[in-house]
């Protein structure tokens, strides 16, 4: 009998009561399913620890690591990490996208694969973060993979991450911003702030072709105030759809202004909205009704309600002679525009759609 075998049986009555609660709640979930897809998550886990090998002696300041081979790490936390991965799972399950997106149910196995030290530790945490960020992403759209193909070049910090608290809660803090990299365009500015506390030897891994550390904060302090830093040629975008056929408005938005976390504030009838766009991606989000915008927003919303552009002529020209260059649709005529961060926003009157063009 295998230890996880020999764990499932030891705890089949409290685990068995566990699954029947949720079921209660999610009455689609199959006990069988389940059953084989936890074992494959804790396979995975234990071949993680049993692949660790020898710990190196601890670094002074660092947390002591624990005696012996690294593979034989407590009973009871290796029993406390398989309970922690059973309530993870069966919180997944009945989940639409937990379902029907492969690329997140390989999240696991990828984390224990490239992270072991850090997984035999922290296993909860670690996974519940990485499931959670493959949730974000997938919402909007963006492959997962592209996240995890960022995050995996940490991979040989693993040693350090498990064993170093400060180091760790920068990892835990990298792993989110790796979604900005990913296509999140929305947490641009955020993300920059946590780019800008890696360490050296986590520049060089996620960054490999920048030559000096200097060049790479030099990059992130440009890109926080041009999205699009870096890019010699970029292309214009087009953003939204009518709400009908699956997109974000319910009528042809109209632009309100810059908002402080670096997006352009929109609203139709219903609703007001965030556009983000930048290098990596773009998303139009779900911004505060009116009753908690502030004060002054609500009077600049109330002065932009007219038809007039904020760009001048010249300016809207220059715009639409890239949106014809890039073969993208073009209105009859833009109802207003906005120059914000190097990017100009544009909406026409007849359309539920964002123009968005790089300066």
């Amino acid at each position: 009998m295998n230890e996880l075998e020999a764990f499932l049986r030891a705890h089949r009555e409290p685990l068995n009561q566990r699954f029947r609660i949720r079921w209660l709640e999610k009455r689609s979930i199959s006990g069988k399913d389940f059953l084989n897809e936890y074992k494959q998550v804790a396979e995975a886990f234990l071949e993680a620890l049993a692949s660790l090998p020898s710990p190196v002696a601890s670094a002074p300041g660092q947390e002591k690591q624990q005696e012996g081979p690294a593979n034989q790490i407590s009973a009871a936390q290796r029993e406390s990490s398989l309970l922690e991965l059973y309530d993870l799972l069966l919180d997944l399950q009945g989940h639409r996208l937990w379902n029907e997106e492969a690329s997140l149910r390989e999240i696991p196995e990828l984390v224990f694969q490239s992270f072991p030290r850090l997984s035999a530790g922290h296993c909860g945490a670690l996974l519940s973060r990485a499931i959670n960020i493959g949730f974000n992403i997938q919402r909007f759209g963006i492959e997962p993979r592209r996240w995890w193909t960022l995050l995996k070049r940490f991979g040989p910090m693993d040693s350090e991450y498990s064993s170093d608290t400060g180091a760790r809660n920068r990892f835990f803090r990298l792993m989110g911003a790796m979604g900005w990299l990913a296509g999140l365009s929305q947490f641009r500015l955020s993300a920059i702030a946590v780019l800008e506390s890696m360490s050296e030897e986590e520049g060089r891994a996620l960054f490999p072709s920048v030559k000096t550390s200097d060049s790479l904060k030099r990059w992130l302090g440009e890109m926080k105030q041009n999205p699009w830093a870096g890019l010699s040629e970029p292309s214009p975008l087009v953003l939204g759809g009518f709400r009908g056929f699956g997109y974000q408005f319910y009528n042809p938005p109209r632009i309100v202004g810059p908002d402080s976390s670096g997006g352009i504030l929109l609203r139709d009838s219903r609703q007001t909205y965030l556009a983000f766009a930048d290098r990596f991606g773009a998303q139009i989000v779900a911004s505060p009704t009116e009753e908690t915008i502030a004060p002054d927003q609500q009077n600049h919303s109330r002065e932009e309600s007219g038809g007039d552009a904020d760009m001048d002529t010249a300016a809207i020209k220059k715009c639409i002679a890239a949106i014809k260059t890039a073969g993208l649709p073009l209105p009859e005529k833009f109802r207003s525009s906005r120059l914000y961060m190097n990017t100009g926003f544009l909406v026409s009157e007849d359309s539920h759609y964002l123009w968005v063009v790089p300066g």
